[in-house]
């Protein structure tokens, strides 16, 4: 395929980029640029991944992503941008006049997620899991226990899960197999078999901590699910953007029977993610008013906030096809049959992000 001549055919291209170190600590950055074709395919390829020795201020990267637009003759396509949320990234955004640009969600989750998790009470109790993951991990004759054990109690045949600190939802991970394997490792910590020194530092995990894990595991579970949905590569994501809000701001807010450490994780999770995209959320709303999944609309309360957006859409269409009239675009009679199945509510059923609550 000719890239360069592929894209030149496309109406719009977006860009994403994003920086990383080598095992060599060589600094590199790579653009992608993804669009659709003529014959409705997701189109992606990587533009240029280089050493990139430069500052990675703000504006030495939107001069990087200046000349790369020109260099595959792109400029013209009014390119979109997708980073994340680092404060170079943003200033770079603004310096090339990309618009629009979204920070991935994905990312944004995590930084929510993980600011939820950097509590005193939850860091001492994911440190005491850790180190009883890691002793079964490290004494194969604990791990050996445990699989007996694990087969008597008729439990699954896991092995503990160690979480990655660049990675929040491994934590939770970590806790939802504990919390799978809690009567195996009471049994196998308890077994003679195991030195006492060793089974009694394990025990540090009391009643207190298996409740709280409980609590931890239901509060963050949605998130986690979300951020896998946000991680297909095979289709665009951002028509679930706006659904995947409602649904996690209805589950963190707040409730009266909430434990104090989890209100406030609710409290620090919301306060990092429901307003960085404030200034994008007409166009969050607009992607998923064309999602056939949720083009009704109904995870908006305000019914006329609904109407405003299709109004909208339908005003665009008719935008588009004024100007695409020669080339054999929809014409108004099409645009308005168009408007009226847009309005036409009920015809699809929206699928709502379905995750424990």
């Amino acid at each position: 395929m000719d890239v360069v001549d592929s894209m030149s055919r496309a109406q719009r291209v977006s860009i994403t980029v994003d920086g990383w170190t080598s095992c060599a600590t060589d600094s590199y950055i790579t653009v992608t640029a993804h669009y659709v074709t003529e014959e409705w395919d997701l189109q992606s390829h990587v533009l240029q991944t280089r050493v990139f020795n430069a500052s990675h201020t703000g504006a030495n990267l939107a001069a990087l992503l200046q000349n790369v637009l020109r260099e595959w003759n792109i400029t013209d396509k009014n390119p979109a941008l997708v980073t994340d949320n680092a404060r170079n990234m943003v200033v770079a955004g603004a310096g090339a006049d990309l618009t629009p640009h979204v920070r991935c969600v994905a990312h944004t989750l995590n930084l929510a997620s993980q600011k939820a998790l950097k509590m005193d009470r939850v860091s001492e109790l994911l440190v005491k899991v850790r180190k009883v993951v890691t002793y079964f991990h490290k004494s194969p004759q604990a791990a050996e226990v445990l699989r007996e054990i694990q087969s008597q109690l008729h439990l699954p045949n896991h092995k503990l899960i160690h979480d990655v600190c660049t990675r929040w939802n491994s934590s939770v991970d970590m806790l939802e197999r504990f919390w799978e394997q809690q009567p195996a490792l009471l049994n196998a910590m308890l077994s003679r078999r195991i030195r006492r020194g060793e089974g009694l530092a394990a025990t540090a995990v009391n009643e207190d901590d298996m409740r709280l894990i409980q609590e931890i595991i239901k509060l963050m579970s949605p998130v986690k699910v979300a951020t896998t949905l946000l991680s297909e590569e095979k289709s665009p994501t951002i028509s679930m953007i706006a659904p995947i809000q409602a649904k996690l701001h209805k589950h963190f807010s707040e409730d009266n029977t909430d434990m104090p450490i989890i209100a406030e994780m609710k409290r620090r999770f919301r306060q990092d993610f429901f307003d960085r995209y404030v200034e994008l959320q007409e166009l969050l709303n607009s992607a998923s008013a064309l999602d056939p999944r949720f083009k009704d609309l109904t995870f908006l309360d305000d019914v006329d906030s609904r109407d405003l957006i299709f109004v909208k859409i339908t005003a665009e269409v008719v935008k588009m096809n004024e100007k695409m009239k020669g080339i054999g675009a929809l014409d108004e009679g099409g645009a308005r049959e168009m408007e009226g199945h847009w309005m036409k509510e009920g015809q699809l059923k929206e699928e709502v992000i379905e995750a424990p609550a």
